[in-house]
């Protein structure tokens, strides 16, 4: 869907099955309630890997941007799915010592933001 990918590799240590349902998830939240493009920012932060995910919707309001987060909850009253992707995702993001965030930029309304401890070279 016209997304790009940036940044550099970094390895994580988890289970690969549900690093891999937390990256589909965002991706699926960007395609499903933002505009295109969606953009995949990767880097290593600090002994942490950073993900990103950054689309060209009008974002999460600054004080419903931990309530996103919250089981079947759906913003606005978004009728799109269940309302468990984001919940997924910071709960797979806080098992394997991490977080999600919405996060401000200033270049884009809408970046939600997973941090994960980096995998020692």
């Amino acid at each position: 869907n016209g997304g790009v990918v940036e940044g550099q590799p970094v390895t994580v240590r988890g289970d690969p099955r549900l690093l891999r349902r937390l990256i589909r998830n965002l991706l699926d939240n960007a395609n499903r309630h933002g505009r295109p493009p969606v953009r995949v920012e990767v880097r290593a932060e600090g002994g942490a890997a950073e993900l990103e995910v950054i689309d060209a919707g009008a974002g999460v309001p600054a004080e419903e941007r931990e309530q996103v987060f919250a089981p079947f909850r759906q913003l606005g009253g978004d009728a799109k799915g269940a309302g468990l992707g984001l919940s997924l995702v910071r709960q797979i993001a806080r098992l394997h010592g991490g977080d999600a965030v919405v996060a401000a930029r200033p270049d884009a309304a809408s970046c939600f933001r997973v941090t994960l401890p980096a995998k020692s070279p």
